[in-house]
């Protein structure tokens, strides 16, 4: 299987204010800046509840609308499952609006064309068990949780 170009994404959102009617959300300014900000690595600094996981969905769903990058070009980490959990469901909902994924998925496991999106501590896990074996890790290998430590450093 190939990788897909940009070429091969069609852009179907091309200014900000197709993304705010498409998502029915009015973005504040600082919030349409970082949504639209051009590919590169950014980080936002907001306090709890101010719309940061709204912008991440919303900067996702402006990359892969408007054609520069693939939906599976996205890996989007957060901290905690439910924030991971939140963030997925929120983009899944808005490419699917947007028109840039199929609704029917077919294998739920492992979607075409989707974004990954996990926690840290998941998609470490998931690279260990990929690729361990290049670093002399067995693909049994797996990363201890914070309580699993915690126990095992009581013993």
């Amino acid at each position: 299987m190939r990788a897909a170009s940009l070429l091969d994404v069609p852009a179907r959102i091309t200014d900000p204010e197709q993304l705010k009617e498409l998502l029915g959300i009015p973005f504040t300014p600082e919030q349409t800046a970082c949504i639209t900000a051009p590919p590169a690595p950014q980080v936002i600094v907001a306090g709890a509840g101010s719309g940061k996981t709204t912008v991440m969905a919303a900067r996702v769903v402006w990359l892969v609308g408007t054609g520069q990058v693939a939906p599976e070009q996205v890996l989007g980490l957060t901290f905690t499952n439910k924030a991971a959990g939140e963030l997925a469901e929120r983009v899944r909902k808005a490419l699917v609006k947007a028109g840039v994924t199929d609704p029917e998925v077919i294998d739920p496991d492992n979607p075409p064309g989707e974004p990954v999106i996990s926690t840290y501590h998941a998609f470490a896990g998931r690279l260990l068990t990929d690729h361990g074996l290049r670093i002399g890790l067995e693909p049994t290998t797996r990363l201890l949780a914070d309580a699993t430590r915690y126990q095992l450093a009581a013993r």
